[in-house]
């Protein structure tokens, strides 16, 4: 992950994160029709079609240290473990002996989806910040994603 930002680019049919798509610095873009420019990096149309398509860019600012720290304790006590935030739906908390046992988070340089239910499903609850306490979700998360 780089400090600056994350693109996923999304037609009707599939997602790209590179293959049809030109990711590179903007200064060697020159004669190509620039979607989206972010610091050091730009997004180009397909370089692999002739004919225009339609998608969709999302894309977010993240920080290098974009992580998450879950305490099975509220006001970050007990036992914690660090993530980093990831940028699809991950298990880990699931998988690491956390699921159901989430009371506190820390977080730092970004946002995170808590789901109730493996496989980002079911509610969830969105945090960008930390948070001593959560009575609407303690004892719930099972599952991570970003937020979108």
């Amino acid at each position: 992950m780089w400090k600056g930002t994350e693109f996923i680019v999304r037609s009707a049919s599939s997602s790209y994160t590179g293959s049809g798509f030109r990711f590179c610095c903007p200064a060697q873009v020159s004669n190509q029709p620039v979607i989206r420019s972010e610091d050091s990096l730009a997004i180009v149309r397909p370089y692999s079609r002739t004919t225009p398509i339609s998608f969709q860019i999302q894309y977010r600012t993240v920080s290098a240290s974009s992580s998450l720290t879950v305490y099975d304790g509220s006001s970050y006590g007990g036992t914690s473990k660090t993530y980093s935030i990831p940028t699809t739906c991950s298990n880990s908390i699931l998988n690491d002996g956390f699921n159901d046992m989430v009371s506190s988070i820390k977080v730092s340089g970004g946002c995170v989806r808590l789901w109730a239910d493996d496989n980002c499903s079911g509610t969830y609850k969105e945090y960008s910040a930390n948070t001593a306490s959560m009575p609407d979700f303690d004892n719930t998360a099972t599952s991570m994603g970003p937020c979108s």
